[in-house]
């Protein structure tokens, strides 16, 4: 839910304050029709990301047990590749969280490399 507000621009998310420094800028630099689509194109967002919200949350669950049109066997292997590359990744994404400095110095010193500075 945090995740969908957030990305719906909610205001005491994180998303919120992105949508409106860009639409702050393009206000400032007279580029009204571009915020205004802006503007139009989040309000539709908000609209399908609030509903998806609704629909988790605040409808009933119809709940069968056993149904003959869905049969799926699924494979619980726990040392896949998947597994080892979802775990990868959240690592790395904890890491980039306690300690962003470190993503913005490789990527500068990628950057610097790759142009021959």
């Amino acid at each position: 839910m945090v995740v969908f507000f957030s990305l719906a621009g909610i205001p005491p998310f994180s998303g919120f304050l992105a949508k409106a420094l860009v639409l702050f800028s393009l206000i400032n630099s007279n580029e009204i029709i571009a915020a205004s689509i802006m503007m139009m194109i989040s309000l539709v967002s908000v609209y399908y990301y609030v509903r998806i919200v609704k629909l988790v949350y605040f409808e009933p669950k119809k709940i069968t047990l056993f149904d003959e049109r869905f049969q799926t066997t699924f494979v619980t292997s726990y040392f896949d590749l998947d597994c080892l590359t979802i775990a990868l990744v959240l690592s790395l994404l904890i890491l980039a969280f306690f300690n962003p400095t470190l993503i913005l110095l490789t990527s500068q010193y990628l950057v610097l490399g790759l142009t021959g500075f």
